[in-house]
C-alpha cells in the first residue's frame, strides 16, 4: 500500500485569479498508485500528464488551480491508490490560503428605513468587507470627495462605521467606502441616502413686486421639498386682515406655485396692495417660514448714486454709477452734458446700465453732467457732477505738487546755509587760536633769553598741539577759501 502522501506548490499563498501549479507525490506502493485530486468546492483541479520516474515505488501528479476568492481557507486533497488493491489508499490535504483584492459594501444600519430617513435623524454606515490579507486603510466618499470626522457638523468617519448626526439635506448623495490591502485598493459601490425636509422657499424668500393699480402680476412660488408633491396655501394681508386665496385663484405644479393677481378691483381700489404669503405643504408637514411678496405700487425709479468718473482723455471721458430701485418697473439710464457757461446741450446718452462714455469734448471747458434713471412712471431726480473740465485736474495736481516742494526746497537752503555758517566760525576759531599760542611761544622765549641767554624749547606736547592747528588750518583752506579771505560778518545771523 502507499506510505506516504504529499502536496506541494501550496507552501505560500495563492493569488485569485493566477493560475498555479499543484504537484502530489506518493511512494510505498507497488505498482506506483493511482493520484486523485480534490477540492471541497466548486472549483476544479485540472490534473496533467502523469510525471514518470524511474522508482517504481514512487508516483508523482500535478494539476492546476484557477484560485478565486471563495477558495481561500478552502481543502485541497491528494489520494494514493493501490491500483492492485484498491482498499489500500492514502490521503493527504491541506488549506488553501489565496490573497485577494477587497470585496467591499456599503450598508445602511438594519435598524434604518431607506425610504424614511428625515432632517434631524442620525444615519449610520457600516462598510462591509471581505478581504485576504484584511485591510490596511479604510476612506469614506460622499459624492466623491473625501470625508472627515468632523464633530461640530455632526461626521464621524471611524474604520467600517460612518456616523451622520442630525442629518441634513445637504447631506443626501452616494456614499462610498474605499478599502486597501496588500493586492490592492477598492471602492465600494454607491450606496444612495435620501433625506426628506419640509418645503422651504428658494432663495430669495422676501420679494418686493411694484405693480400699477390696474396691472396683473405673475407670482411664482418655488420651494425646496422632499418628497417634491406639494399642495400650497396663498394667503393676502392687506388693510381689510389676512384672508385665503381660493384653489382656484393659482396653479400647482410640482414644487411650484403660480398666482396671477392684480391689486385693484373695481369695488375696492388699491384694497390689496400689502403683502402676499405662499406656503407650501408634504406629507411631512406644513413650510415653517412662507414665502413673502411685498406689492407696491409702481413709480418713478430712484436716483442713482455714487457716480465716478472712471476715465477721461483729452476729449472724452466715462462714467459710472451705482443705480437706485427701479420703482419696480425696467428702467433705464441717461447722461445728460451741457456747456457749464452756456448750458447748452453737448451730449445726450442713453445706456440699460449707468456706465456711459461720452466724447466729442472740448479740452479745458468746464462741463455739468446729469445722470437720470428712467422708466415707464417717470424720471429720477439727477445725479449732478458740477463744474467739471477735461484735463484741468491734472494741471492742478502740477500746481499742486509744485507748491507743497516750495516748503521742502526752502528747508534744504537754510540747512546748507547753516552749515557753511558753521564752518566759517569754525576755521576763524581755529585761526585765532593758532596766533595766540605761537605769541605765547615767542614771549615765552624772550624771557628765557632775558633770564639766562639761553633759548628753552617747546615741548613734544606743544609743538604736537601747534602741527594739528596747522593740519586743521590748511584743511580749512579749500581751493575755494584760497580765492580770498572769508568774511564772517557776511553769515551773521539776522
Amino acid at each position: 500500500p502507499p506510505l506516504e502522501v504529499e502536496i506541494e506548490g501550496v507552501e505560500t499563498p495563492l493569488r485569485a485569479g493566477v493560475e498555479a501549479t499543484l504537484t502530489c507525490r506518493s511512494s510505498g506502493s507497488r505498482p506506483p498508485a493511482v493520484l486523485a485530486w480534490q477540492i471541497d468546492g466548486p472549483s476544479r483541479i485540472t490534473p496533467l500528464p502523469p510525471h514518470s520516474t524511474l522508482d517504481q515505488n514512487i508516483a508523482s501528479r500535478r494539476g492546476r488551480l484557477l484560485p478565486t476568492p471563495k477558495d481561500n481557507g478552502r481543502t485541497v486533497t491528494c489520494t494514493a491508490t493501490n491500483p492492485k488493491v484498491s482498499q489500500y489508499s492514502l490521503s493527504a490535504s491541506t488549506l488553501l490560503s489565496v490573497q485577494y483584492a477587497p470585496e467591499v459594501m456599503v450598508r445602511l444600519a438594519p435598524a434604518l428605513d431607506p425610504n424614511n430617513i428625515e432632517e434631524g435623524d442620525d444615519v449610520y454606515f457600516e462598510c462591509q468587507i471581505t478581504a485576504n490579507p484584511p485591510e490596511s486603510r479604510i476612506l469614506w466618499l460622499h459624492q466623491g470627495r473625501r470625508l472627515h470626522t468632523d464633530r461640530e457638523q455632526g461626521v464621524l468617519a471611524q474604520g467600517r462605521n460612518l456616523v451622520l448626526q442630525k442629518v441634513r439635506r445637504e447631506h443626501r448623495g452616494d456614499y462610498q467606502c474605499v478599502v486597501t490591502n496588500a493586492v490592492d485598493t477598492v471602492t465600494s459601490a454607491p450606496t444612495v441616502l435620501d433625506v426628506m425636509f419640509l418645503p422651504e422657499c428658494r432663495e430669495p424668500r422676501n420679494v418686493t413686486v411694484s405693480v400699477t393699480a390696474t396691472e396683473e402680476v405673475t407670482l411664482d412660488c418655488v420651494v425646496e421639498s422632499n418628497p417634491e408633491e406639494v399642495q400650497f396655501l396663498w394667503k393676502v394681508n392687506s388693510s381689510r386682515g389676512v384672508k385665503d386665496l381660493p384653489p382656484t385663484s393659482f396653479t400647482t405644479r410640482g414644487s411650484t406655485s403660480t398666482l396671477v393677481y392684480r391689486p385693484h378691483t373695481h369695488s375696492h381700489a388699491h384694497d390689496k396692495y400689502g403683502i402676499v404669503f405662499c406656503l407650501g405643504r408634504n406629507r411631512l408637514g406644513s413650510q415653517r417660514v412662507p414665502c413673502v411678496f411685498f406689492i407696491t405700487p409702481a413709480g418713478p425709479p430712484e436716483e442713482p448714486s455714487s457716480c465716478t468718473l472712471v476715465n477721461q482723455s483729452a476729449t472724452s471721458l466715462a462714467v459710472t454709477c451705482t443705480p437706485g430701485h427701479d420703482g419696480g418697473l425696467k428702467q433705464h439710464f441717461v447722461t445728460t452734458v451741457r456747456d457749464a457757461a452756456t448750458q447748452e446741450l453737448v451730449a445726450n446718452v442713453s445706456s440699460a446700465t449707468p456706465t456711459f462714455v461720452v466724447g466729442g469734448l472740448a479740452p479745458g471747458r468746464d462741463y455739468l453732467l446729469l445722470v437720470t434713471a428712467v422708466n415707464l412712471k417717470g424720471s429720477s431726480s439727477p445725479y449732478v457732477i458740477q463744474d467739471f473740465a477735461l484735463k484741468v485736474a491734472e494741471n492742478k495736481i502740477n500746481n499742486s505738487s509744485s507748491t507743497e516742494s516750495s516748503p521742502l526746497l526752502a528747508v534744504f537752503v537754510g540747512v546748507v546755509s547753516g552749515f557753511v555758517f558753521i564752518l566759517t566760525v569754525l576755521a576763524v576759531a581755529t585761526r585765532s587760536r593758532c596766533r595766540r599760542q605761537r605769541e605765547d611761544l615767542d614771549e615765552d622765549a624772550d624771557n628765557n633769553k632775558l633770564r639766562g641767554g639761553e633759548e628753552v624749547p617747546a615741548s613734544p606736547s606743544t609743538k604736537a598741539s601747534l602741527d594739528e592747528a596747522e593740519d586743521a588750518d590748511d584743511e580749512l583752506n579749500t581751493p575755494e577759501s584760497r580765492d580770498g579771505p572769508l568774511k564772517p560778518q557776511e553769515f551773521t545771523a539776522q
